[in-house]
């Protein structure tokens, strides 16, 4: 198969210190069924046994080192510039990718010159690497959203992040979101809603990549040091400061919606990496999380008073003020209230009106 005949994808992976999970990280995206690749490794001065994994593959992938650590954000802003190809997709190290990622996504954005990005559906992996399957795909089927139609969906709702989402190199450029000097959990997020501003979006409703989840997770870090629900109101703000100045109706009509969703956010968020993610490495449940709970209880509050009917608020605020907590009847109990919400509000969403429908010989080479 002639590599010619199909644009270059760049799999670019930043790191910092996980060199125990690069082995699967790095063949998952040498390994793609597109005959096209080329993967770009850029390590941010780690001090673990990066390096000495990294240069096992160093004939198959291009490997730089910082000299010195100069951050995250300015990390994957490097890897990303240092990238050939027509389409980028970003790697985390400790993520790994399905086989057919690159290729889907690249059929995609050949055949509709309109599609800026792809996403894809992830499963959430542990340490070892087996999948939980606890993610609903966000849409119920794959497709091609117009811009219009999307952009007020990232205003409320998140598909996902970086590593579920390759790019045009050209609109990376133009919506340059790791090098802006302000360091968020939800660049991703934020690009995600600036691209399209520009661009319509794929969507293949296919698990194509492992997000894993464990104890020096970005995720795990933000939510110990409450930076995630902070970054989570000002990315609210920033949205809605472009809508603003863009004039974005279709975005503002949802401005009431989108202040609500961010207290609902960093409730969902605060269970999943205080409750659910250590059930999942099978960890005991950590005394001090009870204090962050109360924490996140206090401040959700200052986002949005009327969180203070919200079922699930009560339940957990019933149960962190008991004298012993139990983590496993805790989120038992919360599983039982999502069973029972109205019908439709647990299954994936239908695409928005004006969609164009993908079947698999769409996205195939």
């Amino acid at each position: 198969m002639s590599k010619k005949k199909y644009p270059l994808v760049s799999i670019c992976i930043p790191n910092y210190n996980y060199g125990r999970y690069l082995d699967g990280c790095i063949q998952s995206a040498i390994n793609q069924t597109y005959p096209n690749i080329e993967v770009i490794f850029s390590d941010n001065c780690s001090t673990d046994n990066s390096m000495e994994i990294a240069n096992k593959y160093k004939d198959r992938i291009k490997i730089y080192q910082n000299d010195t650590n100069i951050g995250a954000g300015k990390n994957f802003d490097r890897v990303c510039r240092l990238a050939s190809g027509k389409y980028v997709i970003l790697l985390a190290a400790d993520d790994v990718l399905r086989p057919t990622i690159a290729e889907k996504a690249a059929v995609i954005m050949n055949k509709n010159k309109n599609v800026g990005f792809v996403m894809v559906d992830y499963d959430v992996i542990d340490e070892h690497g087996e999948a939980a399957n606890i993610i609903k795909p966000f849409y119920d089927r794959s497709c091609i959203v117009p811009k219009e139609k999307q952009l007020p969906v990232w205003a409320v709702a998140s598909l996902g992040g970086f590593p579920q989402t390759a790019i045009r190199k050209e609109l990376l450029e133009k919506i340059n979101i790791y090098n802006t000097g302000r360091e968020s959990n939800f660049m991703d997020w934020e690009g995600c809603f600036k691209y399209s501003m520009y661009s319509d979006m794929g969507y293949i409703n296919e698990k194509l990549m492992g997000q894993r989840i464990h104890s020096g997770a970005l995720g795990a870090n933000h939510i110990k040091r409450m930076t995630m629900a902070i970054d989570r109101y000002l990315l609210y703000l920033d949205m809605l400061e472009l809508a603003e100045q863009n004039k974005l109706e279709n975005v503002l009509q949802r401005r009431e919606e989108m202040e609500k969703k961010v207290s609902n956010y960093i409730l969902n968020y605060a269970i999943y990496w205080l409750l659910k993610a250590p059930l999942l490495k099978g960890e005991e449940f950590a005394e001090d999380n009870i204090v962050l709970f109360k924490k996140y209880l206090f401040l959700i509050q200052g986002f949005d008073l009327e969180i203070a009917n919200n079922p699930t608020f009560k339940l957990l605020q019933k149960h962190v003020y008991q004298e012993r907590f139990d983590a496993k009847i805790c989120l038992d109990e919360i599983k039982q209230l999502e069973e029972s919400s109205p019908p439709g509000t647990q299954k994936p969403f239908v695409p928005p009106c004006g969609y164009i429908p993908l079947r698999e010989e769409d996205f195939t080479l």
